[in-house]
């Protein structure tokens, strides 16, 4: 007869076995972000594979607990998705290259069954073994299978809150994943040594990942020199919010904040200066309003938007979801702003806020995921509620202005912005589509005043005199004045913003571009160019 852990023991293993699978479900997002990003189509891939994994799972975890060595079948169980985990960062990125020419709709599923499965289907396996081995008859299974599903669920419950909340934030994805290896090894040792033992194996795991985590806490907080320009990734993290990677590039010198995987922000080095035509066209805004003394930017990115107001003398507030996005445009962009820097959702502050603006920024997206509750009427109401008589809103948002798929979302902005203000319009901001690719930013304007150049770009600062020549010849898209309502596409609002649904496909195609024109380099060339660091 083998050995069988303990009720106590069995339901700590249960708890914590739930735990892990919810943060490994977690974490395999962040593995994905870079080459295929964090949008529904990702987070739908591994829903789906985890779900598959586990139901496999469970049905060899029925069979190998009406075997004789059900204690034997649960320590093996842990120990075998153990060993996965601490071998897993070292071979997520091939994985992820084996993937990548099945492009971004297949891609990400087959990419997290090769990440995730092995260890989840183990993981699935522990419920029924438990649920023999805490059965004391034929007359309790019944008990037994309530208590372990209870156990497994909190765990979850448990999992899920401490890695979205505290991990993810704090530490890199391959050193989460090594120490739940280490926990899992730990969970095995339990489940196969008498009581007498456990403990003293129990204490020396545990001490071998607190030296872990100590030693990562370490490294995260050695200082980097972001003055000295280097090739290649100079800064690396997962937020609660995003993948985000700052990148030196030499030839030629410039920086680049990835946020999931996408470019967000480029300035140059050791300058720091903006090279992102999107927010050079952000300053279009000031030759429409000259004379604007304050300015309310939604979404900080880089922060090269708040500097540019800053040198001309405009005060301006900043509102950004994400503090390590604060941090990193402070110590790599050179982020200054002569107004408030706000850590908050962009639409709580604008409710609760009492200030008035004769510009807001709204510059709101992370990868391909728009936060929809920022782009409806309510929310352009709100905008309105803070901007001063004549004031104006402007949205980068990236679409298609030629593509079929693209024109429904473009569509749909102007008709829901012109719900609220009385003249709304679309610049293309940049050559993008020329070149080939799927999608470009569209900067969206909108005031209850026309929208007209009261100071002509051409006089303006030289920069944006060079710019405005190079877009001389599509200034407007599209304008939508007063009492034209005929704009076909959905209107987003609180209730219904199908505005990721809209642009997913053009998301999807310029992800298959990108990735496409990477796949026949080299691996390592790849998680260079498309940031996969953690």
């Amino acid at each position: 007869m083998t050995h069988t852990p303990g009720p106590r023991r069995l339901s700590a293993i249960v708890f914590l076995s739930g735990a892990i699978v919810l943060a490994l479900e977690l974490v395999c997002p962040r593995f994905l972000a870079p080459a295929f990003g964090a949008g529904h189509s990702v987070w739908s891939a591994v829903i789906a594979s985890t779900l598959a994994a586990l139901a496999a799972g469970y049905a060899l975890g029925g069979r190998w607990a009406d075997g004789p060595r059900p204690g034997m079948a649960l320590a093996g169980c842990l120990a075998g998705a153990a060993a996965w985990a601490l071998l897993l960062p070292w071979v997520r990125h091939l994985f992820v290259g084996w993937t990548l020419p099945l492009g971004p709709v297949s891609g990400p599923y087959i990419a997290s069954i090769l990440l995730m499965g092995p260890p989840l289907v183990l993981l699935g396996a522990v419920a029924p073994i438990a649920v023999r081995a805490g059965a004391l008859d034929l007359g309790h299974v019944g008990r037994s299978a309530g208590r372990v599903a209870a156990l497994s669920t909190a765990g979850s419950i448990a999992g899920a809150l401490l890695t979205g909340v505290v991990l993810i934030p704090w530490m890199p994805g391959s050193d989460l994943v090594s120490g739940i290896g280490v926990a899992l090894l730990a969970l095995a040792v339990l489940a196969a040594i008498p009581a007498r033992r456990a403990a003293a194996a129990a204490v020396t795991i545990v001490a071998a990942l607190a030296a872990a985590v100590y030693t990562q806490h370490e490294r995260a907080t050695e200082t980097p020199d972001p003055l000295t320009p280097a090739t290649g990734v100079r800064f690396a993290r997962n937020s609660r919010f995003a993948n985000i990677v700052v990148q030196d590039l030499i030839e030629p010198p410039r920086r680049a904040l990835i946020l999931d995987g996408l470019t967000h922000t480029i300035v140059s080095l050791p300058e720091l200066e903006n090279l992102s035509e999107v927010y050079t066209a952000f300053g279009l805004t000031t030759c429409m309003r000259p004379h604007a003394e304050s300015a309310l930017v939604i979404g900080l990115g880089g922060g090269v938007t708040p500097r540019a107001l800053a040198r001309q003398g405009i005060r301006t507030d900043v509102v950004e979801i994400d503090p390590v996005v604060v941090d990193v445009a402070r110590t790599w962009f050179g982020f200054e702003s002569l107004g408030e820097v706000h850590v908050a959702d962009g639409r709580t502050f604008l409710r609760r806020s009492t200030n008035r603006y004769d510009l807001i920024f709204l510059d709101a997206a992370s990868g391909d995921s728009h936060p929809f509750h920022l782009f409806t009427v309510e929310a352009y109401e709100d905008c309105l509620s803070r901007l001063t008589d004549g004031g104006l809103l402007s949205i980068n948002l990236v679409g298609s202005a030629t593509d079929p798929r693209g024109r429904t979302l473009v569509a749909s902005v102007l008709r829901t912005l012109g719900a609220v203000f009385q003249h709304a319009a679309v610049l293309q901001t940049d050559t993008r589509a020329a070149r080939g690719a799927p999608c470009e930013n569209l900067l969206f304007l909108a005031s209850n005043s026309p929208l007209e150049y009261r100071t002509p770009p051409r006089t303006a600062a030289p920069e944006l005199a060079a710019y405005y020549s190079r877009i001389a010849q599509r200034p407007l898209l599209f304008e939508l004045r007063d009492g034209d309502r005929t704009v076909v596409g959905p209107m987003f609002t609180d209730d219904h913003c199908p505005i990721d649904d809209l642009s997913s496909s053009l998301v999807l195609a310029h992800r298959g571009w990108v990735l496409a024109s990477n796949a026949s380099a080299g691996w390592a060339e790849v998680m260079e160019r498309i940031h996969g660091s953690d």
